[in-house]
């Protein structure tokens, strides 16, 4: 019963603070303690993240489960474009392998775990068998 108070007095306070976008507004402290800064993310610090099982926000509060199942280096072609600068992290690449249907189309989604929250993830489908669909975001 405490909690149940406890959460809507936070509901409360947040309908009266000033929060622009109700998603911002919702979100618990523990989704906030545990979001990732995808800026600063690198192959180390999300190799520890392999074998985690995510809740992917597909559609209005609709999700389905992804397990990150690898955490590898990507090549990049050897000759950088004109007027690049030199990457600020070596590029790598996060696997997820999701169910079979439905095949997500090409855009971002936010992912939540009890350990690690990524919001605004842009993935890729890249492959399908058996198991499920595989999807794929390239870090650069």
């Amino acid at each position: 019963m405490a909690e149940l108070y406890a959460g809507a007095q936070n509901l409360k306070r947040l309908r009266n603070s000033s929060c622009s976008d109700s998603y911002e507004c919702v979100k618990t402290s523990a989704e906030r303690e545990n979001l990732m800064n995808l800026d600063e993310m690198t192959l180390e610090s999300a190799q520890p993240l392999v074998d985690t099982v995510f809740q992917v926000t597909v559609d209005e509060g609709a999700t389905l489960e992804m397990k990150l199942i690898d955490v590898a280096p990507f090549d990049l072609p050897r000759r950088p474009p004109r007027g690049s600068k030199q990457p600020k992290r070596a590029p790598f690449a996060l696997h997820f392998l999701g169910p079979y249907e439905p095949i997500l189309p090409q855009r971002m989604y936010d992912f939540r775990s009890e350990t690690a929250n990524m919001d605004g993830l842009f993935i890729v489908p890249v492959g399908r068998d058996e198991e499920g669909t595989e999807y794929e975001a390239v870090f650069s």
